[in-house]
């Protein structure tokens, strides 16, 4: 989850949207993971909302995803 979160930050920092795609790639890149088994992220991610680390956003048909920690609320 570590890795997940810090692929995350990457992409926020590019003002984009934490895609599942995006990370996956991210972890890649950035992260110099070598073999990202693409359903194994989804899982994580979706296990991660269920504990509540993470928040996911569907919009216009794509969902993202959010460190609910980094959430800004007024």
């Amino acid at each position: 989850m570590k890795h997940v979160q810090g692929a995350m930050v990457v992409i926020r920092q590019q003002r984009q949207r934490a895609s599942l795609e995006r990370i996956c790639r991210a972890l890649r890149l950035h992260m110099l993971l070598k073999d990202v088994n693409e359903k194994a992220v989804e899982a994580e991610l979706e296990a991660a909302t269920e504990r509540g680390e993470l928040y996911a956003v569907d919009k216009r048909g794509y969902r993202s995803y959010q460190v609910v920690h980094l959430l800004h609320f007024p």
